[in-house]
C-alpha cells in the first residue's frame, strides 16, 4: 500500500531531505506545504511531482488546505516546519484524521501543545512518531514501563562554544550561527550555541512520552552517535546509539506500510571514541545550567512563556538590540511577569493564549 502523505515544511532542509528520499522509493508527495518560499516549492513539486502545493503565507491556500484535511484521511502527516503557524491546521485535522502517524519534528508544536496535544492525537487511534533523534530514539517508551525508569539523559553534541573557551561578551553572529557538526536555521543555531535547544528537547520529552520533567536531563556526546542513554532502577543502562542521519527517523513511519531503510545506516562499533560522553561541566558561560533544576518545576504554562520570550529574545539579538550573553538573563527576567497557573481545558485554549503573549511582550 502507497501511503497519502502531507508534508508541512515541504522546502526545510527535512522537507527537501524526505521528498528526494520518497521519490527514490517511487512514493509521491500527495500534499506539500511551505511558510513562504513558494517558489521553491513549486519547483520541487515539477521535479518530484507533487499532486498538490500550498503556502501558509496565502490566505486563499490556507482555506482550501483545511478543506484538503477534511475530506482526505492521510496516512502520514510530517510536521518539519518550526513555530506554530500549522498549530490551528494540526487542531482541526485532529476532527478528520483516523489512523494516521503524525510524525513531528517541529518543538514548538509539542511544548505549546503539551501532553494535551498528545493525548489527542493518539485518541483517534493515530499513532505519533517523534523526529528530533533524541526523542526518536527513545520511541520503545511508547510500550516500557515507565516506573522501572529512574533517569533518562538525552544528549548534546556541544554547539560552538562549549569544547572552546571563549568569553560570550566577545563572540560574533557568524560564531554563533556556525554549528560545528550540522548546517542549521538561525533560531535552532542560537539555542543549541547556548543550550537552549537541550532545555526546550527535555519539555518535548516529557510531553511526548508523559515522563516527569525531574527524571530528564542531558549529557555531552561531541560526535553525536550517543543520542539517548535510559537508567532503569534494577541498575541497568541502555544506551541508544544510530548513525546521525536524520533520514532514519524520518523513514520510520514508512515501515508501517512495507517500506524499510535503503540507505547506509552502519556504524564503525570497533571506532569506541565515537560514543563517549560526558556531564556537563561547570561552565559559568552558559548561564543555563544554573537554572535547570528551576526549569525541572516548570508547569505547561511555564513551558508556553518559555518557548516564546525565547523567540523575541531571538529577535532582539539578530536586529542588535539585545546582546548574545543577555539572552538568557532576558528570558528569565521577563517570565516572571507572565501568568504561570492558567489552566488549559483543550488546545484551542493554548493557541487563544499563545496570541495573548505574543501580543503582551
Amino acid at each position: 500500500m502507497k501511503p497519502k502523505i502531507l508534508i508541512l515544511g515541504a522546502t526545510g532542509v527535512l522537507g527537501i531531505k524526505l521528498i528526494k528520499y520518497l521519490r527514490s522509493q517511487n512514493l509521491k508527495v500527495h500534499t506539500a506545504v511551505c511558510y513562504q518560499n513558494f517558489s521553491l516549492l513549486n519547483k520541487l513539486s515539477i521535479k518530484y511531482k507533487i499532486h498538490r502545493t500550498f503556502s501558509f503565507s496565502k490566505i486563499k491556500d490556507n482555506l482550501y488546505l483545511e478543506s484538503i484535511i477534511k475530506k482526505i484521511n492521510f496516512d502520514i502527516i510530517y510536521c518539519l516546519d518550526s513555530n506554530l503557524t500549522s498549530f490551528p491546521l494540526i487542531i482541526k485535522s485532529l476532527n478528520f484524521q483516523k489512523n494516521c502517524i503524525f510524525a513531528i519534528a517541529n518543538k514548538d508544536l509539542l511544548i505549546a501543545g503539551g501532553r494535551i496535544l498528545v493525548d489527542e492525537i493518539l485518541a483517534s487511534n493515530n499513532l505519533i512518531c517523534p523526529l528530533d533523534s533524541e526523542h526518536f530514539s527513545l520511541i520503545d517508551l511508547f510500550t516500557l514501563n515507565k516506573n522501572d525508569i529512574k533517569k533518562i539523559y538525552i544528549t548534546a553534541s556541544g554547539g560552538p562554544f562549549y569544547f572552546k573557551k571563549k568569553s560570550f561578551d566577545r563572540v560574533s553572529k557568524d560564531e554563533v550561527l556556525n554549528h560545528p557538526k550540522w548546517k542549521m536555521g538561525t533560531d535552532i543555531s542560537i539555542d543549541s550555541s547556548n543550550f537552549m535547544n537541550k532545555i526546550f528537547e527535555i519539555f518535548e520529552l516529557s510531553n511526548i512520552y508523559n515522563i516527569s520533567l525531574k527524571k530528564i536531563d542531558f549529557m555531552i556526546s561531541q560526535d553525536a552517535y550517543v543520542h539517548s542513554v535510559i537508567v532503569y532502577k534494577d541498575g541497568r543502562y541502555s544506551f541508544n546509539i544510530f548513525k546521525n542521519d536524520m533520514l532514519i527517523p524520518l523513514v520510520k513511519p514508512l515501515e508501517h506500510f512495507g517500506y524499510f531503510k535503503k540507505f547506509n545506516t552502519k556504524l564503525d562499533l570497533e571506532n569506541y571514541k565515537s560514543f563517549r560522553l560526558g556531564f556537563r561541566k561547570a561552565d559559568k558561560r552558559f548561564k543555563i545550567f544554573k537554572k535547570i533544576n528551576s526549569i525541572k518545576k516548570f508547569s505547561h504554562c511555564d513551558q508556553i512563556n518559555f518557548l516564546i520570550l525565547n523567540k523575541k529574545a531571538h529577535s532582539l539579538y539578530i536586529s542588535n538590540k539585545l546582546k548574545y550573553n543577555n539572552i538568557i538573563d532576558y528570558v528569565f527576567k521577563k517570565l516572571k511577569k507572565l501568568n504561570k497557573n492558567y489552566k488549559f481545558r483543550n488546545l484551542n485554549d493554548i493557541v487563544k493564549y499563545v496570541n495573548n503573549v505574543q501580543n503582551k511582550i
